[in-house]
């Protein structure tokens, strides 16, 4: 394992929790199941998320790095926007690791260059 992605192996580990996260957090939450949506948002951006980290651990480009950011960020609001914020345990889990991703993906290009530094 290269130090140099060490960054892109917590994204891989993010995006496989947010695939499998609904089946954990739903036991967890009072009155049962999320809606469908909910369920779907994080498969697939987790899943995204995953697949686009394990490509930068292949060959890392800045597509990567702002694909990745993107999705973070939509991970972050997607709460509000598709409108699961009343449910503790998605919330919590859609802000923590879309927080994340979008973080590690931003260091990732401003060490790499792909974003400008002050």
């Amino acid at each position: 394992m290269s130090t140099r992605n060490w960054h892109s192996w917590i994204v891989v580990a993010l995006g496989g929790w947010l695939v499998v996260s609904p089946l954990v957090l739903q036991q967890m939450t009072p009155g049962g199941a999320w809606a469908p949506l909910t369920i779907w948002s994080f498969v697939i951006t987790g899943a995204l998320a995953l697949l686009v980290a394990v490509a930068a651990l292949a060959e890392r480009a800045e597509w990567q790095g702002w694909l990745g950011l993107a999705l973070g960020a939509w991970l972050t609001v997607s709460p509000w926007v598709i409108g699961f914020a009343d449910t503790p345990f998605a919330q919590t889990n859609a802000v923590i690791c879309g927080a994340g991703i979008a973080f590690l993906s931003g260091w990732a290009l401003w060490r790499k260059g792909g974003a400008s530094r002050p």
